[in-house]
């Protein structure tokens, strides 16, 4: 394999989150692999620090430029950048500078991830469609211009590909999972855990709904939700008009979630839409079974009903308190179901899913 240096583009890695937490731990496991050198180019760090651990192998750089808003600044320290590291393969998250990567040069091979499934603005706006439509017509054909474009999930795969003039450029790689650094949960913890950023499409309301039909059976388990953003003051008046404060708690961010999963019993999942929804693949290597909303993007097809997890229909809040209330009376469902899942995370480890990034690196640099 060729020496190479890859860069990637994200507005900030200060705040905790999905995308956030991926990229880092792909960077680190890359600037560890011989032969690689990886820079993390943000735009909006303003001069806080990573909320994860990076290694100190990955050349962080700010430009300090909003790319949302002053675009045009943003590119010529965006190129700067790149005139400085001649990069063989730049990536982009999606961000803004999706837009501005096109227009510059010295970027080597320019690649795209989109960590959120495809109608992810149809659902985000659903009372602004030409809004929302502008938006992913405005992405999508933007994604045309670049070498390859990587989907999260298989959810998207078939739709890009029709998408794509050349669907040639479409690839599928999942999400990698952190080895873990404690022990698997024995699921005798009274307690279910929710973990996201708290926004509309976490949907964590409807999870404090579930909690509330659930502690009507067992008023001895509890909620914990993990997470922190915008949604925290409404979901707190939620949980109290609810009478939820004994039995559900926000637990705000976390930097020891592995010790969290180990103390759990079971992941709740309640999202509007998700892309791949880390936190289960996180929560299976722990062990833990899944009650989850069948949620538009690629939980279908991590999670399989009856086995690692149950799946319920999108917003059937009855639905779900009763499989919660399942997983609670029966131990021994419990730990089949747990044990499904943990089976089923090896499957996304960091070291199986990152080689599938050097391959496709390999590939594009012949």
């Amino acid at each position: 394999m060729k020496n190479m240096r890859i860069v990637y583009l994200i507005h900030s890695i200060h705040s905790v989150g999905g995308m956030e937490k991926v990229l880092t731990s792909k960077a680190n496991w890359l600037s560890a692999y011989p032969g690689i050198e990886v820079f993390i180019v943000t735009s909006r760090l303003h001069g806080r620090q990573p909320f994860f651990r990076l290694s100190p192998e990955v050349h962080l750089i700010d430009i300090d430029v909003s790319d949302r808003t002053r675009p045009r600044r943003y590119r010529r320290g965006l190129q700067k950048v790149l005139d400085e590291v001649k990069p063989d393969i730049t990536i982009s998250l999606c961000g803004s500078d999706v837009f501005q990567l096109l227009k510059c040069g010295n970027a080597g091979v320019r690649l795209a991830e989109f960590h959120f499934p495809h109608d992810k603005f149809a659902r985000k706006y659903p009372g602004f469609p030409l809004y929302a439509s502008l938006r992913t017509k405005r992405l999508e054909s933007a994604l045309q211009g670049y070498d390859k474009f990587v989907t999260l999930c298989k959810y998207d795969l078939d739709y890009y590909r029709k998408v794509f003039a050349e669907p040639e450029k479409v690839v599928q790689i999942y999400d990698p999972v952190d080895d873990r650094t404690s022990e698997v949960s024995d699921l005798t913890a009274g307690r279910f855990i929710a973990v996201g950023r708290l926004s509309k499409e976490k949907n964590f309301a409807d999870a404090i709904r579930i909690w509330a039909e659930v502690v009507k059976v067992h008023p001895d388990w509890k909620l914990d939700i993990f997470g922190a953003g915008k949604e925290y003051k409404a979901l707190d008046r939620l949980r109290h008009e609810l009478g939820m404060d004994a039995y559900v708690t926000l637990k705000g961010s976390s930097t020891s979630l592995a010790e969290e999963y180990g103390n759990s019993s079971g992941l709740l999942v309640t999202s509007s839409y998700e892309g791949i929804g880390l936190v289960i693949l996180e929560a299976e290597s722990f062990r833990l079974p899944v009650v989850s909303y069948i949620s538009p993007g690629g939980i279908p097809e991590i999670l399989t009903d009856g086995e690692n997890a149950f799946l319920v229909p999108l917003g059937d809040v009855i639905a779900g308190a009763d499989r919660v209330c399942r997983l609670i009376e029966d131990a021994g469902l419990r730990n089949a179901m747990g044990d499904k899942a943990l089976e089923n995370s090896s499957g996304f480890s960091r070291d199986a899913i990152m080689g599938e990034w050097v391959e496709l690196f390999n590939r594009i640099l012949v």
